[in-house]
């Protein structure tokens, strides 16, 4: 964790004035509310003038489960979701208020049968399509086409797109089975009562993962289309480890996936069984355009010798030709394929993105001419030994990933494989996916550019998880370390202390690894890399100083962002001048600036040359204390360059090495309310309202929250008998003992001991925990606590909030749903600011902030 340290010698004890704002309702119905003066709390009564409301009962077709659009009030919107396969008219839909009795849709809700196209022979395609909503704009994506043959019951083969709107997700691979609710095909396809006892598998022909950032879009890609290898035991061992290195290779790159079945069948029983399944896969790699095919037979081998089993996963795992694959499969028309596959690339609208996406797309034209595989090509699934020594060689082109990646993918996403549980095929069965969180959504002040940062650490056992990248608008990886020339490199969070660097740094790669592929699976989140931090900053004075040194710094952090795709970088100097655990110099005030001025112009220019849309972004790690602040942040000066300050609102208190580790407290107290003799600065509303006055730039500020406590031991009775917060601690062996608690471990351990007395302290508006058993005190975050940062937040006009760190909530993200609903978009001028109380403010030009106000001590 990030500590702020510092010589808290101001006197300033004055404690903040809560403003209370009492509302009065308003009795006429025409809006004769008065605008709220600057500083002033805004009315926000609702009035609750209508009870009216409007009903979706008698709309067919529509997911219940999943949409909350029944019985909303007027005035409000709602989540409109169909069944899988049915078209919605709109994505949100708002009831709207049309007499004193009537209320009425905007738009009329209803969910249409899709259409399947005949193509003559009795072959039928369609596309399956979700509406989603991708930066700000709602659009109909096709997913995957199908190609159906109604005279056999059987798909003929599946096209998808592997790209960055992909997501991976556990989903049951057989369980939700459904059919296609094209009028044209009902009396088609295969009933799930079809494969009961037959001895064969659904199997699944579908990608598992072609876009599934929704529970909606997991149903769309798991119609009755899924038949692949129907061998129980070829379909969940062999198959699914292809899928699952298909997978895997396509989180690096782009690519297209066609999964077919040959037109041989035979009938089995009720079911036509085809001969074989195969799968083609077109990807770029060092710009050639490559088609990697595989070939499986469908022949059962249930309760076969392991020697027919070994033979038969060889030759499934076998990379084929496409020209080989195009041998076996008989009449299936490849070329009308891969025209599908033109048609689902030209519908992802790949110009909303930067433009650097469409050098790693594959020309389908290519992909159609990529007859004959590479002779230099090796899957990273063969256990040969000789191909596992050419899979090192440079010159060697590898399709999937090492056996590390594959471990730690399966891990991280699990088998493709799950168990069958629900046989009735319910079709609003819950898969699981999103670990049954609904209600943790994409952060809604979103759509006036306000920011959710969070940070994920290079150390810890748990990872970052899909839902939390959909809530976000930026993740950041912490940290790269800096070296003394002025590069960066990916390696220990302490390197000085660490007892294995080799060990630290294997573990920082594989959560960098399971960054990025929880990152790319949504087009929004920008991701950003820190560098430095409390334990890493001890060569940014130098670097900041030395012109060479600037120059190795700044080419570092551009490779750094080329090799991982990052968006931008966060500079987490701890700190300019005063320094934290390495002390600087008293250049590094301007020397900051000039590092980041160079930065600035580097990164701007490097955007020209790739010719990318958006800008590479740089952030700041700010310090909360103004015995760092004032001497070493120019903060002006820096947020003409940096995006915008990552205010590390936290560790006020804590059990440190200093004497002020006697002191409990919590880590992140809102407001001032400590006894005589604090200093009235040790609180994030000081810290904040620092920041905001002297950049006069509320929209660049986001402020820190934790999602931690910190304990100590040994502690004693209150200082004030009145006041159970604050307390003295005793020293052991000359150190104070206590530590660091994660959120989700306080929940588990410290909220669950009956020793533990919890208390919301009223005037610092957090929480603390007691135990007199044990001599133990802890300060610390809660949601309630959270809660109240929210709303302070949204009243300060800030820009954002930044999370550390997102790895450390509960299993349930109790914290970070508290932060998604934040509304920071109620005003509209970003840098309106807005602090108006009665506490002293410093070194700050009133008038030049606010020219119309003429009050004493304000700012």
């Amino acid at each position: 964790s990030r500590k702020n340290k510092g010589n808290d010698e101001n006197t300033d004890r004055k404690k903040h004035n809560q403003r209370n704002c009492k509302i009065k309702k308003k009795r006429n119905t025409r809006n004769t509310k008065k605008r709220a003066r600057p500083g002033e709390c805004d009315d926000d009564d609702d009035d609750d003038a209508s009870t009216l409301k409007c009903s979706t009962n008698k709309v067919k077709n529509m997911d219940k489960a999943k949409s909350n659009c029944d019985k909303v009030r007027a005035g409000s919107e709602c989540d409109f979701v169909c069944k899988a396969g049915f078209k919605e008219p709109k994505l949100t839909l708002s009831c709207k208020k049309k007499s004193e009795t009537k209320a009425f849709w905007d738009t009329l809700p209803s969910c249409s049968e899709p259409k399947c196209l005949h193509k003559g022979s009795n072959i039928y395609t369609f596309p399956i399509t979700i509406k989603e909503k991708i930066l700000k704009q709602v659009l109909d994506l096709d997913i995957m086409y199908v190609s159906f043959d109604a005279s056999s019951k059987l798909p003929q083969y599946t096209v998808a797109v592997h790209d960055l709107i992909n997501t991976f997700r556990k989903t049951s691979r057989i369980g939700g089975f459904l059919q296609f609710p094209c009028p044209e095909l009902k009396k088609y396809q295969y009933s799930k009562d079809d494969y009961t006892h037959s001895g064969y598998d659904r199997g699944h022909l579908t990608p598992n993962e072609p876009m599934l950032f929704s529970k909606k879009a997991s149903k769309s890609t798991n119609f009755l289309v899924n038949i692949a290898p129907q061998d129980p035991w070829t379909n969940e061992h062999p198959w699914k480890d292809i899928e699952l290195l298909s997978s895997c290779h396509l989180k690096r790159t782009y690519g297209v996936v066609i999964t077919g079945v040959c037109s041989k069948h035979t009938r089995k029983g009720k079911l036509n069984v085809p001969a074989c399944f195969w799968k083609l896969v077109c990807y770029k790699d060092q710009g050639k355009t490559i088609v990697v095919g595989y070939h499986a037979e469908n022949g059962q081998l249930n309760g076969a010798a392991s020697p027919a089993k070994e033979a038969r996963a060889r030759e499934v795992k076998r990379l084929r030709s496409q020209n080989y694959v195009k041998s076996k499969i008989g009449s299936i028309n490849i070329a009308g394929a891969w025209a599908e596959a033109a048609l689902l690339l030209k519908n992802r609208q790949y110009n909303l993105f930067d433009s650097g996406i469409l050098e790693k797309i594959p020309n389908i034209g290519d992909c159609i001419s990529s007859g004959e595989l590479p002779s230099n090509i090796q899957s990273s699934l063969d256990n040969n030994n000789k191909n596992k020594r050419d899979i090192h060689k440079r010159d060697t082109l590898v399709f999937g990933c090492t056996s590390e990646e594959l471990d730690e993918y399966i891990r991280l996403f699990g088998s493709l494989q799950i168990d069958d549980k629900d046989t009735d095929g319910d079709e609003d069965e819950d898969d699981g996916d999103d670990n049954g969180d609904d209600d943790l959504n994409a952060f809604k002040s979103s759509e006036c550019s306000k920011r959710l940062i969070g940070y994920y650490p290079s150390w810890g056992a748990r990872t970052f998880k899909m839902e939390q990248a959909k809530a976000l608008t930026h993740a950041v990886f912490a940290f790269f370390e800096t070296l003394e020339d002025g590069s960066i490199r990916l390696g220990s969070a302490d390197s000085a202390k660490s007892a294995n660097l080799q060990e630290d740094t294997d573990v920082s790669r594989k959560r960098l690894n399971n960054f990025k592929r929880v990152s790319t699976s949504y087009p929004h989140l920008k991701t950003m890399f820190a560098v430095g931090g409390w334990e890493n900053s001890q060569y940014f004075s130098s670097i900041a100083a030395s012109p060479p040194k600037r120059l190795r710094f700044i080419a570092s952090v551009l490779k750094t962002i080329d090799e991982h795709g990052f968006d931008g970088v966060d500079i987490d100097w701890e700190h300019p001048v005063t320094g934290g655990a390495h002390e600087g110099v008293a250049e590094d005030k301007q020397n900051y600036v000039t590092l980041l001025e160079q930065l600035r112009e580097t990164l701007d220019r490097y955007q020209a040359e790739k010719n990318r849309r958006k800008k590479f972004l740089i952030s700041i790690a700010g310090a909360a204390g103004q015995w760092s602040l004032d001497p070493g942040y120019d903060l002006p000066k820096l947020l003409q360059y940096a995006d915008w300050a990552n205010v590390m609102t936290y560790d006020y208190f804590g059990a440190w090495e200093s004497k002020w580790g006697a002191y409990t407290g919590p880590p992140a107290p809102l407001y001032f309310s400590n006894p005589k003799g604090f200093s009235g600065k040790v609180n994030v509303h000081w810290s904040i309202r620092y920041y905001v006055c002297k950049s006069k730039m509320p929209s660049k500020i986001n402020m820190g929250v934790p999602f931690y406590g910190r304990f100590w031991k040994n502690v004693g009775p209150p200082i004030d008998s009145s006041d159970g917060m604050w307390r003295l601690a005793e020293q052991r062996g000359g150190k104070f003992e206590g530590g660091f608690e994660a959120w989700k471990s306080i929940a588990e351990k410290w909220l669950t001991d009956p020793s533990v007395k919890v208390t919301m302290h009223a005037g610092s508006k957090v929480p603390y925990g007691w135990s007199e058993e044990r001599k133990e005190f802890l300060g610390f975050e809660n949601p309630e606590s959270l809660a109240e940062k929210v709303k302070y937040a949204e009243e300060h006009n800030l820009g954002g909030i930044m999370i550390w760190a997102i790895d450390q909530d509960d299993d349930e993200n109790s914290m970070l749903k508290v932060l998604v609903k934040v509304n920071l978009c109620k005003n509209t001028d970003h840098n309106k600011v807005r602090f108006f109380d009665s506490l002293p403010f410093y070194e700050i030009n009133l008038f030049s902030i606010i020219p119309s106000f003429r009050g004493k001590g304000r700012s």
